[in-house]
C-alpha cells in the first residue's frame, strides 16, 4: 500500500471484524474502535497487537481520510452525507444508499457463520442441536452460494488497497451452488468427529477418508430447482481493477464449516 491506511469499524458484524482484523492488521492498517471494544480486542488478539501496537485507536482520532465501515444504513447514510468515504456492508437485498454521493454498498449472500446476526446463524445453531439428537433437520431452500467470511475480509481488504474511488452496488457471494443436505451431511460429520475427539470415543468410521464434500455432475437439459446465483461480475471487475485478480474464493467447505463447528464448541461449552 502506497500511504498507511485507517479503517473505522462502526458496526461490522462479528464474523467480518475478526478476520478484517486479522488481515488488515499485519498489512499495516489501522482500525479505528469504539472505546469500549479495544480493550477486548487487545486480549482476544494479543500476540497480533504487540507485533503491532499501534493498530488500534479510538474512532474520535480517525483522520479525514479514513474508510468508514457499516452495516447500520442510518449511519452509512449519515457519514456519505458529511463527506466520509463509507462502505455499508449488508445482508439485505434492498440498496439503501438512495442518495447522491460516494459510497459503496456491499449486499452479502450466504455468508458462512453462526452469527445469529447474519442469515444462517441461528440454522446453524440448530443443526448443532440436531446432530447432537440424531436427526436431521427441516432444510431451508435448496441450497446457498457459500461463502467464506474470510474470502469476504480479503477481497473487501484488496479494494481498500486499491486506493481507488468507488461507489454503487456490488453483489457478494459464492461462486458454487451447495444442496442444503449436502451442506447439512458435511456438518454433520464434523460435529460427530469432534463430539467423538471430545469424549475419546472414537470409531472407525470417524477415521474413514471420505474425500470431502460431494460434488455433483448437474445436468443443464433438466430445470434445476437451484436457486439463481446474485451477479458477480461487479465484484470481480472491480478486484481485477483494483489488484490484477478478480472475485476468486479459496477457503473450501470443509474449513468453513469447520471453523462454525469450532465456534459453536466454544458457544455451547464442548471445548
Amino acid at each position: 500500500m502506497s500511504e498507511p491506511l485507517t479503517l473505522a469499524l462502526h458496526s461490522v458484524m462479528d464474523c467480518l471484524a475478526t478476520p478484517l482484523l486479522e488481515r488488515g492488521i499485519p498489512q499495516l492498517l489501522t482500525f479505528g474502535l469504539q472505546e469500549g471494544l479495544i480493550k477486548h480486542v487487545r486480549d482476544e488478539h494479543k500476540s497480533l497487537i504487540e507485533h503491532f501496537p499501534r493498530s488500534l485507536v479510538p474512532l474520535e482520532q480517525v483522520d479525514s481520510k479514513t474508510i468508514h465501515l457499516v452495516n447500520d444504513k442510518d449511519e452509512f447514510a449519515a457519514l456519505s452525507e458529511h463527506g466520509k468515504v463509507a462502505i455499508h456492508l449488508t445482508f439485505s437485498e434492498d440498496d439503501p444508499k438512495k442518495h447522491e454521493g460516494d459510497g459503496l454498498v456491499i449486499r452479502l449472500h450466504d455468508v458462512l457463520s453462526a452469527d445469529r446476526s447474519t442469515p444462517h446463524g441461528s440454522m446453524f445453531h440448530d443443526w448443532w442441536k440436531s446432530a447432537h439428537t440424531g436427526q436431521t433437520p427441516p432444510f431451508d431452500g435448496s441450497g446457498a452460494y457459500w461463502c467464506s467470511p474470510d474470502d469476504v475480509a480479503e477481497g473487501l481488504l484488496r479494494l481498500i488497497g486499491s486506493g481507488k474511488a468507488i461507489s454503487g452496488t456490488i453483489d457478494v457471494c459464492g461462486r458454487r451452488f451447495w444442496g442444503m443436505e449436502d451442506t447439512w451431511n458435511e456438518f454433520q460429520m464434523l460435529v460427530s468427529r469432534t463430539v467423538a475427539g471430545h469424549e475419546a470415543s472414537f470409531h472407525l468410521a470417524h477415521l474413514k477418508a471420505d474425500g470431502g464434500p460431494a460434488v455433483h455432475v448437474e445436468d443443464l437439459a433438466v430445470n434445476s430447482r437451484k436457486k439463481a446465483r446474485p451477479s458477480l461480475e461487479a465484484v470481480h471487475d472491480l478486484l481485477l481493477e483494483a489488484s490484477g485478480e478478480g472475485w476468486n474464493p479459496r477457503t473450501p467447505l470443509r474449513q468453513s464449516l469447520m471453523l462454525i463447528v469450532a465456534d459453536l464448541c466454544q458457544h455451547y461449552g464442548l471445548d
